[in-house]
């Protein structure tokens, strides 16, 4: 047996919703997604179920002078023990509005079960009518299975969301009580001792891979702690929390329970994550007593739990509650994101359309190898992709996979889909968001249709400087902000767009968090402005008409950049 400590995160604060506080009692709430079932007695002894998305409350049908109570829940589906002139096990489908007895038969004397899967599990005292026994019943074929034959106190089974685990008390005297467990192997069922412990064992829960419960704590009489260990009972883990914990839940990795100070009548809910070993107290309520929880895990991650809790000023009144939310992230923790980019050149009529991604926080992934293109051919041309780094820009050059600016033959334009990584360079003139590549909009590009089959070494005034040895293809990096810009490709197309995904990285735990490499030197400053002539508004707008007239005079084909921004939160 293992002590551990929980780590304390803190309160939260979920909005409460009242499923149901009129009056007399309600009590022994259940909860599966988007239902909960709860017993109610208002001078009719009922089980009731709210539906969380519609605030909808119902009772389940029952004949007159029937009593229903000792509820559960899975996937829609309630069952409850129903006490006529016989205890029965009924099945409810709140999706069908159906009842249907499990093994109906006459005289019948069951109690108490638990549902998950297409298992059903209760206690069965038509065997043995001093202690009864444990019953599975396959819900696929109607079929019973005698899981326990002995003369010990066998009861509150449940069984784990997949129904593949039942488990339950085997109580030799009231206060002497195990934990045993059930795994199905085919068409029968295993059964291993999960805990013989000397103390009293109870209010057993499972999902299927670990089994929690309470037991009593042997220091303090009248106290109880949480016990985690796996279905086969090895890995014992005790919850050391001050006070006393009881009637433990769990679905995936949350586990739920009641945590009453030393010298308290009134309990409070608490959530430990195991993953992380974190505890978060869900209500903070000195004067009202809050007991009998259950949790379940939403498809979306979130966190639903519902439990009975006293009336303000009557601890023999109950009114059932539940909350919904989600766990903070442990702190430093990477929750891996991806970003997607998408830029052009269209050739026809000539224009540049971009792609930036502004990174909050600054996001780790790993500098690209290639920039598939999707439309269109790289040819032997360039494209571009630039990282913001603080106050500085490092911009990659990468080369078309193309001998040919026109590639024809079925290789050539195969390595025309992607760009290759090239180099990577520090620009000298730091960056600003919507920024670009020198060039821009008072570029003239000729788009000349010869085939040009030697890539040009020159920079065109993209990337100048000494190329790093550092920022290599698959260097880890973390960026403000990205952009992509495809330069040029196969002009005899109609444009040559790339679009990429960049992938976080996280780190492995307990490892340090990356840093980025040296930046490279500064190159010398580009010939052309920066940010020139893409504004309508800004004071480039005369030159740039000039510019256009000077080139529809030589019969040359000017070129538009846009940029589009797409912020990342």
């Amino acid at each position: 047996m293992l002590g551990i400590t929980p780590i304390g995160s803190g309160t939260l604060t979920p909005t409460r919703v009242t499923i149901n506080n009129q009056p007399g009692d309600q009590y022994d709430p259940h909860v599966d997604g988007d239902v909960a079932a709860y017993s109610a007695s208002t001078g009719v002894d009922q089980i009731r179920y709210f539906r969380f998305s519609t605030g909808q409350d119902r009772a389940i049908p029952a004949p007159a002078g029937a009593i229903d109570l000792l509820s559960d829940i899975d996937d829609e589906r309630i069952v409850l023990t129903r006490v006529t002139n016989k205890n029965a096990i009924v099945l409810f489908d709140v999706a069908t509005q159906t009842l249907t007895e499990l093994a109906p038969a006459p005289n019948s004397n069951r109690v108490g079960v638990g549902l998950g899967g297409q298992t059903a599990a209760f206690i069965d005292f038509g065997s043995n009518a001093n202690a009864g026994e444990v019953v599975a019943f396959d819900l696929n074929d109607n079929t019973l299975t005698q899981l326990t034959s002995d003369a010990v106190y066998d009861q509150n089974p449940a069984v784990s969301p997949d129904g593949n685990v039942i488990v339950w008390e085997a109580c030799t005297t009231g206060s002497l009580c195990d934990i045993y467990a059930a795994q199905r192997s085919g068409a029968s069922w295993n059964i291993d001792v999960v805990s013989a412990n000397p103390l009293r064992d109870q209010q057993a829960d499972t999902n299927g891979t670990l089994v929690v419960f309470q037991r009593d704590d042997a220091a303090n009489i009248g106290s109880s702690d949480i016990v985690v260990v796996n279905v086969n009972g090895t890995g014992e883990l005790v919850l050391e929390l001050p006070g006393a914990q009881y009637n433990p839940s769990i679905r995936g990795n949350i586990v739920a329970f009641e945590s009453r100070p030393a010298g308290s009548t009134s309990s409070d809910l608490f959530v430990v994550e195991l993953t992380t070993n974190r505890i978060f107290q869900i209500t903070d309520t000195p004067d009202v007593n809050e007991s009998l929880n259950d949790v379940t895990v939403l498809p979306n991650g979130q966190i639903r739990v519902v439990w009975q809790a006293t009336e303000p000023g009557n601890l023999l009144a109950f009114d059932v509650f539940g909350a919904t939310f989600a766990l903070p992230p442990p702190a430093g923790t990477c929750t891996p994101r991806s970003i997607s980019l998408d830029a052009k050149r269209s050739y026809r009529p000539s224009r540049w359309d971009d792609d930036e991604e502004l990174l909050t926080p600054a996001m780790t992934f790993a500098i690209p190898a290639e920039l598939p293109v999707v439309s269109g051919n790289a040819g032997n041309k360039t494209a571009y992709l630039s990282f913001d780094i603080g106050d500085d820009t490092v911009t990659c050059k990468y080369l078309g996979g193309s001998r040919k600016a026109h590639p024809y033959t079925s290789s050539d334009v195969a390595a025309g889909l992607r760009y290759v990584f090239d180099r990577c360079t520090r620009d000298s003139h730091g960056h600003g968001h919507g920024g670009g590549w020198g060039g821009g909009c008072n570029r003239n590009d000729s788009n000349d249709d010869e085939d040009e089959d030697e890539q040009a070494l020159t920079d065109d005034g993209h990337v100048s400087g000494t190329p790093s040895t550092q920022w290599v293809a698959g260097t880890v990096i973390i960026a403000d902000a990205v952009r992509l810009h495809v330069h040029d490709g196969d002009s005899w197309k109609t444009n040559t767009r790339v679009q990429l995904t960049l992938g976080e990285i996280c780190p492995a735990p307990g490892t340090p968090p990356p840093t980025n490499p040296p930046l490279p030197p500064a190159g010398p400053p580009h010939h052309t402005p920066h940010h020139g002539g893409c504004s309508s508004t800004n004071s480039t707008l005369a030159p740039m008409f000039a510019f256009i007239a000077f080139a529809l005079l030589l019969g040359r084909r000017s070129a538009i950049r846009v940029v589009s921004r797409n912020p990342r939160t």
